[in-house]
């Protein structure tokens, strides 16, 4: 951004200055010429270096010049702006050309003093240099002044724009904190709805569990007394099945009653029963006639109490009269039978 490059070029057309020729004028053609140059710009400081090129007026050759400058400013005290500046430079080149230059400048604000001071290094002899001095006036507003106010303008202009920013962002704050309060309190009477549903749940919750666990109790006193029924039963129908095979005939049927109190209506135990009954000749009470009459027109079956020495197929041969049946049999009676070989003393259904 700070530095600039230039290129110039002159005499295009190279066009002759003169009216006639002479013996001392043979050549006024005006030479060809092209400078370039790099600058380096600051606020406060500046410099540069240019070369220059062009054809000898003699047609000796190309003159070539190199030119240096830098050039320092210095700001006022009070107004905090440019007001005076040291300047120097330096040229040399073809044919002896060699030469240095000071100056200084003083600003102030209707007019602006330049010096400069030339001295040749060479080729010139007995000089004291050159002196120049120039005077400018500043008519109406400077260039700086004009950018100045533009800048104040441009500035007043964007503070202006920040603080009805700042105002509008303040209104939304406050809009903001408003409906923040608003929100927290509508927040917080939904926390204590929330809370009195949630109580209102847990004591229906907590009911809901009592009853179910009382259910619960109550399913689990049921199973239990099934069980221990169950498990009573079992004994005594055990133990109705071994006084059948002492053939102890009361004490089976005693047995059979009992077994009877944990599960009644039992069609198994009212079948041994009704053998039983039948085998001690006793009539049995009109409540057991009655079911094993149910019993007997429901399925139509018998009763074979196992012999020593029975199988299967030979008690389906005393039965049936054919030994082949012997299956029906024990699907009937496949809870008494272990490994298909029936015990004596059991009684079997003969369906």
């Amino acid at each position: 951004e700070n530095l600039s490059l230039a290129l110039t070029m002159t005499d295009l057309n190279q066009p002759d200055m003169s009216f006639y020729k002479t013996a001392q004028v043979q050549n006024s053609i005006v030479p060809f010429g092209l400078k370039t140059g790099i600058a380096y710009s600051e606020d406060l400081l500046n410099a540069a270096v240019d070369v220059a090129c062009k054809e000898s007026a003699t047609g000796s050759g190309t003159d070539i010049k190199i030119y240096t400058g830098a050039e320092k400013w210095f700001l006022s005290t009070d107004k905090n702006e440019p007001t005076f500046a040291l300047r120097g430079g330096l040229g040399f080149g073809s044919r002896q050309f060699e030469n240095i230059a000071v100056g200084a400048s003083y600003k102030a604000k209707l007019f602006r003093l330049d010096y400069a001071f030339i001295y040749p290094l060479a080729g010139i002899e007995q000089t004291y240099g050159s002196h120049r001095i120039s005077l400018t006036l500043f008519l109406g507003s400077s260039k700086q002044e004009t950018q100045k106010k533009a800048v104040r303008e441009e500035l007043e202009k964007r503070l202006k724009a920040t603080e009805e920013s700042l105002e509008k962002a303040h209104q939304e704050a406050e809009y903001a904190r408003k409906e923040a309060d608003r929100a927290r309190e509508e927040a917080e009477k939904a926390k204590q709805e929330t809370e009195k549903v949630n109580s209102k749940i847990e004591k229906i919750e907590a009911t809901k569990t009592t009853e179910k666990q009382a259910e619960e109790a109550k399913k689990a006193h049921k199973i239990a007394i099934e069980k221990e029924n169950q498990q009573k039963y079992n004994y005594w129908f055990v133990v109705g099945q071994r006084n059948v095979e002492y053939g102890k005939w009361e004490d089976a049927l005693n047995a059979y009653n009992n077994a009877l109190e944990f599960k009644p209506g039992d069609q198994k135990t009212l079948n041994e029963i009704s053998y039983i009954q039948r085998e001690l000749g006793t009539p049995a009470s009109s409540n057991e006639i009655e079911k094993s009459e149910k019993i007997e027109k429901k399925e139509k079956q018998n009763f074979y109490r196992v012999q020593e020495g029975d199988s299967l197929p030979s008690i389906a041969q005393k039965v049936y009269g054919d030994s082949s049946r012997w299956k029906e049999i024990y699907e009937v009676n496949k809870d008494k039978i272990i490994e298909g070989k029936p015990k004596a003393g059991q009684i079997l259904v003969i369906p």
